[in-house]
């Protein structure tokens, strides 16, 4: 991977590398959207704990919540 330097536009850094013969481009918007979108659902069971504990008991004591677990967990890595 070559990386190119950083260009400034439109309040917005653009980072610019080749990776496997393609140009790619990462911008800071584009990292934060996907930060955030990955703390979401840790977040959203946070709190689902505290307003209502029983609720998230059932995810982790069933069949079902183990496997909606499981496959919640597989489709934050993907």
């Amino acid at each position: 991977m070559i990386s190119l330097p950083k260009f400034h536009s439109d309040n917005e850094y653009i980072t610019i590398f080749y990776q496997g013969g393609e140009v790619k481009t990462l911008t800071a918007q584009g990292k934060i959207s996907g930060w955030i979108i990955a703390i979401i659902l840790p977040a959203l069971g946070m709190v689902l704990a505290v307003m209502n504990p029983k609720h998230i008991g059932l995810l982790f004591s069933s069949k079902l919540g183990l496997g909606m677990i499981g496959t919640s967990i597989i489709m934050e890595l993907v």
